[in-house]
């Protein structure tokens, strides 16, 4: 019995060392590679763009994207002052940039609206396919596009796509501005607590698990896929530590606060270090939650957003650019404001767009505007 005894407490200790090791891996495995910080220089001329989106045009078609979420580009018919590529989120298309794509448009930008792989297909599961070295291709590939759209690159992302943009404006030089819209980070703690990343990272992430899907696989929405979250995270783990860029000229985020799926602490905290990194300001919005916007705040199907429309497209088209200017009412607001210190604007800004020497109202009645202060 003694013997027997002794054999059961070994078996109990290696099987504790071997659950206390597995749990060490997959907190301590590493997600930073060169492959998702690799990110060469390229150039495009106009005719050379073109045939390029004309390309991807093609290969969407032939991997079954829908016809209202193919990659596409609105032009002037020839290279403007300025271009901006959208990066859409997660599981969805660049049809979710229709309506604020066209706004830009018409104040003279060149616009390049790329699909993400494994994205906008008929198959709501099919982004659980997505990989982060496609999707560092992707955006590799887009930001080389648009240098032959504009003299001037920059990059409107919502959601993971903010997320990725953010990665465009750490690696690749070309990129002078970027707005980040409901950026997807890390998701609220509400939604997955900090402790479960890692595990989402490392079993979905590397694939050691079948994919899961937040509203059931068998669901006619099945919702957000646990191996794409993954990737995105993943690419977040590749973001640089001094992401310094001397071509980066601005950097803006907006956040809505009733947004309850993003940590809006990092929504605004990274793109922030990114301004800081650069000497910049960090030009920054929070939607009031009573107009009720939630997360997609483009979405103009959304009461909310519809309402506000076009307050909210000019506040996102002046922050792109940069140039909201304080008034002389603004006053210092509380330093853990939104997740963000600065000042607070209180009352309707007067913007001048970088494009144009005329001045355009922004009238934004109840948005809070803040400055990163460094």
């Amino acid at each position: 019995m003694r013997m027997l005894w002794k054999t059961g407490r070994s078996a109990v200790a290696v099987v504790v060392i071997v659950v206390i090791v597995a749990v060490a891996v997959i907190y301590l495995w590493p997600h930073r590679s060169r492959e998702l910080q690799t990110a060469d220089s390229a150039s495009m001329s106009y005719g050379q763009a073109m045939g390029a989106v004309h390309a991807q045009r093609v290969s969407d078609e032939a991997r079954g994207v829908t016809g209202e979420c193919r990659s596409r580009v609105l032009t002037h018919d020839g290279k403007t002052e300025g271009a901006v590529v959208f990066f859409h989120g997660i599981r969805v298309c660049p049809s979710q940039f229709d309506d604020l794509a066209l706004h830009f448009f018409e104040a003279g930008y060149n616009v390049y609206l790329p699909v993400a792989p494994a994205h906008g297909t008929a198959d709501p599961r099919a982004h659980g396919e997505v990989e982060a070295g496609a999707l560092v291709d992707y955006v590799n590939e887009s930001i080389t596009i648009a240098t032959g759209l504009g003299d001037e690159v920059g990059v409107v992302g919502l959601s993971g796509g903010g997320l990725l943009g953010t990665w465009a404006a750490h690696h690749r030089e070309e990129v002078e501005r970027l707005l980040v819209l409901s950026g997807f980070y890390e998701p609220a703690s509400s939604e997955v607590p900090k402790w479960q990343l890692p595990l989402l990272k490392t079993l979905y992430g590397k694939h050691l698990l079948a994919d899961s899907f937040s509203n059931g696989a068998d669901s006619a929405d099945p919702g957000f896929s646990y191996r794409g979250l993954a990737q995105y995270l993943i690419i977040g783990d590749n973001l640089r530590a001094d992401p310094g860029s001397p071509a980066l000229r601005s950097v803006a985020t907006v956040i809505a606060e009733d947004d309850t799926r993003i940590d809006q602490g990092l929504a605004v905290s990274v793109p922030g270090t990114l301004a800081e990194a650069n000497g910049l300001e960090l030009f920054e919005a929070a939607i009031p939650g009573k107009w009720k916007v939630g997360h997609e705040i483009v979405n103009t199907s959304t009461p909310g957003v519809a309402e506000h429309r076009q307050e909210l497209f000019q506040l996102y088209l002046d922050l792109y650019a940069g140039r909201p200017a304080a008034g002389p009412s603004a006053t210092r607001g509380p330093a853990d404001a939104v997740s963000a210190g600065g000042r607070v604007l209180q009352r309707p800004l007067e913007a001048k767009a970088w494009w144009s020497n005329a001045k355009t109202p922004l009238k934004i009645s109840g948005v809070l505007l803040r400055r990163w202060v460094s």
